[in-house]
């Protein structure tokens, strides 16, 4: 090894690790929580703060793939099983990056309004070429998508016709 690889070494195995509490409290805090899916049983294994931060009061609801998916509201044009089992692409080894948006049913959390999410992660494929495996965060996003719901309607809106109306 050079002596600046000795160096760029020693500076990484410096770096303060997280504990997992903390790496927990920083996924509470930006609103954010990881998981891990095993496709052929269905289990989704979930970080200690999922239950919390999606509003679930009984953790087998996000249990398996098939009991998340029923909290998807039907309003979402897609959900994570659509987006791994419905991909077309293929895994080359290093798994295939996805990133969708769909909403959790207000009526299934238990709440007033659909939570809103951002779910990015990367499936693995099997040995017959299938999503075996996938991982990913998910990260409530009820504001941006509030305003790109209102950005989207003001760029739909021509004031400049109510604006002559007005004047003439």
């Amino acid at each position: 090894m050079t002596n600046s690889s000795n160096r760029r070494a020693d500076k990484i195995s410096s770096v303060r690790k997280l504990t997992a509490p903390l790496a927990g409290e920083v996924l509470i805090s930006v609103g954010e929580t990881v998981y891990e899916w095993d496709i052929a049983t269905d289990k989704l294994s979930w970080a200690d703060n999922a239950t919390g931060l999606l509003g679930i009061e009984a953790p087998n609801q996000i249990a398996t793939g098939r009991e998340y998916t029923r909290l998807v509201a039907p309003r979402s044009t897609t959900n994570r099983n659509e987006a791994v089992q419905g991909s077309e692409k293929k895994d080359g080894g290093d798994g295939v990056y996805y990133q969708i948006q769909y909403a959790l049913a207000a009526d299934a959390l238990g709440c007033d309004s659909d939570l809103w999410i951002e779910d990015s992660g990367r499936w693995f494929a099997g040995k017959d070429g299938k999503p075996a495996r996938a991982h990913g965060i998910v990260r409530i996003i009820n504001e941006r998508r509030t305003l790109e719901e209102r950005f989207d309607r003001l760029s739909r809106f021509d004031d400049l016709p109510a604006f002559i109306t007005a004047v003439t």
